[in-house]
């Protein structure tokens, strides 16, 4: 079972190169704790002379209404030094707790990640 306290993640299970997506909460301000945040990140991504341009979407999808959800989308070049990219604001954690939303059923929240890779180039 997962707790408010223990709702971080992060996909470790990465190959170089590979995007998962994390959530990062010792960037936050005092505002941004209101907020669910998640990002796309590069798996060992310390390597120089890479870059990777994406489009992604991520997507908190209610667990009891097909047509709810909250989603943001953008894209980014993503690169040794700028390896993660995404929303410090994806949705309130009011909305995210809130049963009627059905967004967490069971400690569980789905999320959804797309992905398209644009243009990849390694120096």
């Amino acid at each position: 079972s997962c707790t408010r306290a223990q709702a971080s993640l992060r996909i470790l299970h990465r190959r170089r190169g590979q995007m998962g997506v994390a959530h990062l909460p010792e960037r936050h301000n005092r505002r941004e704790k209101e907020f669910l945040s998640l990002y796309l990140a590069v798996a060992d991504a310390d390597a120089s002379g890479w870059t990777q341009r994406a489009h992604f979407s991520l997507t908190v999808i209610s667990q009891i209404d097909e047509m709810l959800h909250a989603s943001k989308n953008t894209s980014h070049t993503f690169e040794a030094g700028e390896d993660d990219w995404g929303f410090t604001q994806l949705v309130a954690l009011s909305e995210l707790y809130d049963v009627s939303k059905g967004f967490m059923v069971d400690d569980t929240v789905i999320i959804n990640c797309e992905i398209t890779v644009t243009e990849k180039s390694y120096l």
